[in-house]
C-alpha cells in the first residue's frame, strides 16, 4: 500500500470541494484534492460533455436513469457538475439555514462579489429569451432576469454551449479554483477514487482510495472533507460504516415544455436560462430555455415526438422545476435503487406545466408539447440535523460534508451559491477549530 501525509483531504472537485480546497490552501494548509473522473478542460462542445459525465467508463454513474426511467446526470470530472451547469447563481435559502443555527449571508455577498454575479446584459439577451419575457410579463408573472456567475466581457452571441463547459471563459467553472489551489501548492489526483474514510476512535485519520492503475494508497491527515456530491458522499460514508447516509433525498425533477412560431429565430443560438421566475410557496421554477440540438435531439426521442425533430428552428422552450419530496435511497456503489415521485411533485408538474403553456401559448406558439422528466441537482443525502451537525461535521470528528449533499430540506433551485457559501463558513471553521 503507498501511504501519504497531509493536513487535510478534500475529495471531490466541484463547487464545495474546489472552494474549500482553494481557501485552505492559500491559508497554507497543505492540501490534497482526489477526484475520482478524468480533468477535460471546458470545449463546448456535445462530445466533451459525454467526458464530463466519467466517459465510457463511469456511464452508469454520471448518466443515470432510474428504475421510474427518470433521466438524471451528475459530472465527475475536474469540477464536477459545475462544468455542466447554466451558471445560475439564486441566493441561498437563508431562512432555512438559520433554522439549523446556520448563517451564510455574509460568505454568499462575499462569493457574489469575489466572482462577479450579475445578471445578463440586455445586448446578450437571446431573441427566445425577450419573447419569452414580454409574454410572461404581459401575464402578469414575475419575470425576471436571473443572477449568474458571469464575465459578460467574454460571453459570446450565438452561442449555446454553455452546458457543454464555456470554452470562451465567461462561466464560472469549479475547475478554475481547482487550478487555482494547484498553483498555491495543493496537490490533486484525478482518476482516484475514495474507497472508504479511516476512522478510529470516532474520529477522521484519513481515507483508502484506489488510483487509476488499480493501487491501493492510504492517505493520512488531521482532517477528511467530503465534497463528492449527492449521490457521491452517502456512497463514501456508506461504505465507511455510517450506514444512515443516503437514505432518502431530492433531485429537483424537472421537465422542457416546447412550442413552436411560424418563423425561425435569429440568431438561432443564445444563452439558456437567463430569465424566469420563482413561486417559493408552491415549489415551482420556470425560465427560458434554449437547448443545443444535442439536447433537444435527446428531448425528442425520449418524449416519442418524431415529427418535431428537423423544427428546432421555430422551438421556443420553457424550462419547469419542482421542489420534490425526500424519498429513495443511494448505495454503497453510488447507485439510485429507486426516486418515485410523489403525488404531491405530480401535481406541481402539472400546475407548472399549465403556466408554461399559458405563456407561449399568448406568444403565438403552437404544437406545443413536454420532454419526459428528467432531473439535476441531487442532495439531501448527509442533511444537516440528520447526519451533520451546524458545522457540517459528522458524529466522527473532523469528518466533515459539504456539497449538495448537505441541504437539509429540498428547496427546488440550482443549489451552486449555496454550496460554495457553505464551503467559505467552513472553510474559516476550519481553520480556526481544527487546524488552529
Amino acid at each position: 500500500m503507498i501511504k501519504q501525509k497531509k493536513d487535510i483531504i478534500v475529495v471531490g472537485s466541484g463547487p464545495g470541494g474546489a472552494t474549500i480546497a482553494r481557501d485552505l490552501t492559500l491559508k497554507k494548509k497543505d492540501v490534497i484534492i482526489i477526484e475520482q473522473g478524468k480533468d477535460n478542460p471546458p470545449k463546448g462542445t456535445a462530445f466533451s460533455a459525454f467526458h464530463y459525465l466519467g466517459g465510457s467508463s463511469l456511464w452508469g454513474k454520471g448518466f443515470i436513469l432510474t428504475k421510474e426511467g427518470y433521466q438524471m446526470i451528475r459530472g465527475i470530472t475536474t469540477g464536477g457538475s459545475s462544468m455542466l451547469y447554466l451558471g445560475c447563481a439564486w441566493d441561498p435559502p437563508f431562512a432555512l439555514f438559520e433554522k439549523y443555527n446556520i448563517d451564510i449571508q455574509m460568505e454568499c455577498q462575499e462569493i457574489k462579489d469575489e466572482l462577479c454575479v450579475q445578471t445578463i446584459p440586455d445586448h446578450l439577451l437571446g431573441p427566445r429569451a425577450k419573447a419569452l419575457t414580454q409574454s410572461a410579463t404581459s401575464l402578469g408573472y414575475q419575470w425576471e432576469k436571473i443572477p449568474k456567475f458571469l464575465n459578460a466581457d467574454h460571453c459570446q452571441t450565438n452561442c449555446n454551449c454553455c452546458m457543454f463547459g464555456c470554452p470562451h471563459h465567461a462561466k464560472w467553472h469549479a475547475r478554475d479554483w481547482i487550478l487555482d489551489a494547484v498553483s498555491h501548492g495543493a496537490s490533486f489526483e484525478n482518476q482516484m477514487k475514495c474507497e472508504k474514510v479511516i476512522i478510529e476512535n470516532q474520529r477522521a485519520v484519513g481515507i483508502i482510495a484506489v488510483d487509476q492503475h488499480n493501487n491501493e494508497i492510504q492517505i493520512e491527515a488531521d482532517c477528511v472533507i467530503l465534497s463528492a456530491g449527492g449521490i457521491g458522499s452517502p456512497s463514501i460514508l456508506k461504505r465507511s460504516g455510517i450506514e444512515a447516509a443516503g437514505e432518502s433525498f431530492f433531485f429537483d425533477p424537472f421537465i422542457q415544455v416546447i412550442g413552436h412560431m411560424d418563423k425561425p429565430f435569429q440568431p438561432s443560438k443564445e444563452f439558456p436560462m437567463v430569465t424566469g421566475f420563482h413561486l417559493e410557496d408552491e415549489g415551482i421554477m420556470i425560465t427560458d430555455m434554449s437547448t443545443p440540438f444535442s439536447v433537444y435531439a435527446n428531448n425528442v426521442v425520449f418524449a416519442l415526438k418524431p415529427q418535431h425533430i428537423f423544427s428546432m428552428g421555430t422551438s421556443i422552450g420553457l424550462l419547469l422545476k419542482v421542489r420534490d419530496d425526500i424519498q429513495g435511497k443511494i448505495t454503497k456503489d453510488e447507485k439510485i435503487m429507486s426516486k418515485p415521485l410523489t403525488m404531491n411533485d405530480k401535481n406541481k408538474l402539472e400546475k407548472g406545466r399549465a403556466i408554461c403553456e399559458n405563456i407561449l401559448s399568448y406568444m403565438g406558439a403552437k404544437k406545443i408539447w413536454a420532454s419526459k422528466v428528467a432531473a439535476a441537482h441531487p442532495g439531501g443525502t448527509c442533511r444537516i440535523g440528520h447526519l451533520l451537525n451546524h458545522n457540517l461535521e459528522t458524529d466522527c470528528k473532523n469528518l466533515f460534508v459539504v456539497d449538495a449533499s448537505v441541504i437539509p430540506e429540498p428547496w427546488g433551485l440550482p443549489p451552486t451559491l449555496t454550496i460554495i457559501s457553505l464551503a467559505r463558513r467552513l472553510s474559516r471553521y476550519i481553520q480556526k477549530e481544527v487546524m488552529s
